[in-house]
């Protein structure tokens, strides 16, 4: 039983990085207010596509972490379940 439950908050946590992802890279879509890019008051070149970059890339670190955790516990309880 825990096995499975693990598995099945492993694909909730799954299904959060994904769309963690998506909606960092939704952020990119329309136009934005100018910022004084390359200035001092922004700190960055480019303030939205770094943030999309940083939330996609966190919503992958979950995504892979998840995948890995509910791979692990599912095959693990299939195991057990069959024997």
């Amino acid at each position: 039983m825990y096995l499975f439950s693990v598995s099945f908050l492993s694909l909730w946590t799954a299904l959060i990085g994904f769309m963690t992802i998506v909606s960092s890279l939704i952020q990119l879509i329309g136009s934005h207010p100018p910022m004084f890019a390359g200035s001092a008051i922004s700190g960055s070149l480019h303030p939205i596509g770094d943030a999309a970059a940083r939330g996609s890339v966190l919503g992958a670190l979950i995504l892979l972490a998840s995948l890995a955790g509910l791979y692990v516990h599912l095959q693990k309880g299939r195991e057990v379940a069959g024997a």
